[in-house]
């Protein structure tokens, strides 16, 4: 019986702890998210102590989309909205003059823009391959717009949003106590300094970039500097019309005033079109007075009508396969794809990109049918090779782990965070690619319907791929080889085979503990046989006294046999035995006794 034997008790209650210490190591932490920048795990409610958002929210990467739906994206600090990105058109090419950011386009007749051909001081390789009329459309540089007081407007409070410097669509962002920043490397314009990670107040949002790589972001009013002020008073008119700094849809700053004391050269953008700023005012007159756009530009709030696919031209050699067709919005993650490409020396063969909403196969809200997804083969490498790091094909498995580490891009197959999706015999999503921003504030069906729309009348526009390799500059290739590698164990393998050997231990001691109790008890029963009471009906056997058949009978019929062989050997000792049930005894007059009362 186990409570005859403590060791086994002691072994079989640790097992049932490390069983459950392994369970209950797996229940915490599941994975990692990222929040607008700021690195984050994925918990429940009853485990998060700070800011818990769903996956869907913008700014929410799909690290926490495998777990239950109770499961989401917990970031330590309140996450920081999206900074404000400048005008630009539906699908343009960005591009930046001596860091003010702007856009590729034909025409650029908004107040406090102008158009800069490539190839003069400041400007960009932005819309270098594009056709000659299209030029950098950007703002004028502040000493030029402050000289009106209608371009003072928009160029005095821009600088209390964001900094100047070029950024892409996909920089990373940033926060100094609640102020939006970005990851830079230069940060000059006034108003704003760069603060190092680790410093009282700055997130994690450029935690894994390079050393020279800090938060650009605003001083806090109380450290601003007196010119800084007095250029703003000079600037800004000092009316009660002023009701506060706003933004635009399309990320010009301005300021909250009525409709009908914002200067006919800028415009009024209403909360609903996507104006932030002015929302706390309950007077229904008073938006936000800013720049107004470029004529072909697209508001990312108002995706009714404003949308545009978009297909890759002769410089996106890398590409292959099947024609791919894709939002205009996801042009700057495939011109990535085409660098990381081109870098690893693969091909991509395309197999599936924009999907119109009539497709039955694939996901029920898609991101093909909204064209921000691929899926392709890898120079011959398909799902089934696609499946593990590192795959057969080593330029491949260098390909794959360059879109790993590439923050804007979220390959299907990346084993830190996976899209569970059947392809072949692989579960996960290993040829999909898409970006890890969404649609933001857009609505799915609305963009849907649209891109459906221009898809049916052909309109499609091209685009080059000539850019990507800018791009990538920010993506950290030093240490590919360890990005990925499911060839090593895992540390939950390895805690899986601890647990699996710690079983067969005990086991393997239950076993031993039950031989020793069978062989105890088979060693008791034979006592038992040979020793046993006589009253019991067992014979005591004794190798020394043993019948001999030359002995002669007992009258009546019971024989009586001595020990060590014969009488003759030895006289005085002799064993009468009862004939018909074997029992014997020392005496004769006992057997008599019990031939009397057992064989009357």
């Amino acid at each position: 019986h186990p409570s005859n034997h403590p060791p086994l008790i002691m072994y079989s209650n640790i097992f049932v702890v490390l069983v459950l210490l392994s369970f209950a190591d797996q229940s915490s932490a599941i994975g990692t998210c990222r929040f607008n920048g700021v690195t984050g795990t994925c918990l429940t409610r009853a485990q998060c102590s700070g800011t818990l958002t769903s996956y869907g929210t913008p700014g929410v990467d799909a690290g926490c989309k495998p777990y239950a739906a109770d499961i989401k994206c917990c970031t330590a600090a309140p996450a920081v909205g999206p900074s404000p990105t400048p005008p630009r058109s539906s699908g343009s090419i960005r591009c930046s003059v001596s860091g003010r950011a702007g856009v590729c386009t034909s025409t650029c007749s908004q107040s406090g823009y102008r158009h800069y051909a490539y190839g003069t001081a400041g400007v960009d390789a932005g819309c270098k391959n594009e056709p000659s009329h299209v030029r950098c459309c950007a703002p004028l540089p502040p000493s030029t717009t402050r000289r009106t007081t209608t371009r003072a407007l928009t160029t005095s409070t821009r600088r209390t949003f964001a900094p100047a410097t070029t950024t892409r669509a996909n920089s990373i962002r940033c926060s100094v106590s609640g102020r939006a920043g970005l990851c830079t490397s230069t940060c000059t314009q006034s108003g704003y300094r760069h603060f190092a990670y680790g410093t009282a107040g700055v997130d994690a949002g450029c935690k894994n970039e390079p050393s020279h790589v800090r938060c650009c972001a605003p001083l806090p009013p109380s450290t601003r500097g007196t010119t800084t002020r007095r250029t703003t008073a000079a600037t800004v008119p000092q009316d009660n019309n002023n009701q506060g700094a706003c933004r635009s849809p399309f990320g010009a700053a301005g300021q909250c005033r009525p409709t009908s004391a914002c200067p006919s050269s800028l415009q009024s953008f209403p909360t609903s079109q996507g104006a932030s700023g002015c929302q706390h005012i309950r007077a229904a007159d008073v938006q936000c007075c800013a720049a107004r756009p470029p004529p072909d530009a697209i508001n990312p709030a108002q995706p009714n009508g404003e949308c545009e696919l978009a297909r890759p031209d002769s410089t996106c050699g890398a590409f292959t396969g099947r024609q791919m067709t894709i939002n205009a919005r996801f042009i700057d993650e495939v011109q990535r794809i085409h660098a990381h490409a081109r870098a690893a020396g693969v091909s991509i063969y395309i197999t599936d990109s924009f999907r119109v909403s009539t497709v039955s196969y694939g996901a029920g809200k898609s991101r093909h049918k909204v064209g921000m997804a691929i899926d392709m083969n890898a120079s011959g490498c398909n799902s089934d090779c696609m499946c593990r790091l590192p795959t057969r094909i080593s330029s491949v498995t260098t390909f794959l782990r360059r879109l790993i580490a590439d923050r804007a891009l979220h390959w299907g197959g990346d084993p830190s965070k996976p899209i569970n999706w059947r392809v072949g015999s692989c579960s996960r999503d290993s040829v999909h690619i898409q970006s890890t921003t969404y649609l933001g504030n857009r609505d799915y069906y609305a963009e849907q319907r649209c891109l459906n729309a221009r898809n049916s009348r052909g309109q499609f526009r091209r685009f080059s791929c000539s850019a990507g390799a800018a791009l990538i500059d920010d993506v950290d290739v030093s240490n590919l080889d360890s990005i990925g590698d499911e060839s090593a164990l895992s540390s939950g393998a390895v805690a899986g085979i601890v647990v699996a050997a710690l079983v067969c231990c005990v086991l393997m001691l239950v076993v031993v503990a039950c031989c020793v109790l069978r062989a105890s008890s088979s060693s008791s029963a034979s006592a038992s046989a040979a020793y046993g009471d006589t009253e019991r009906g067992v014979t005591m056997n004794n190798a020394f006294y043993q019948v001999d058949a030359a002995d002669s009978a007992y009258p009546g019929g019971y024989a009586a046999s001595s020990g060590y062989g014969t009488q003759q050997q030895q006289q005085q000792q002799q064993v009468y035995t009862c004939n018909i049930c074997q029992k014997s005894y020392a005496m004769a007059a006992d057997l008599t006794h019990h031939v009397a009362l057992r064989h009357p």
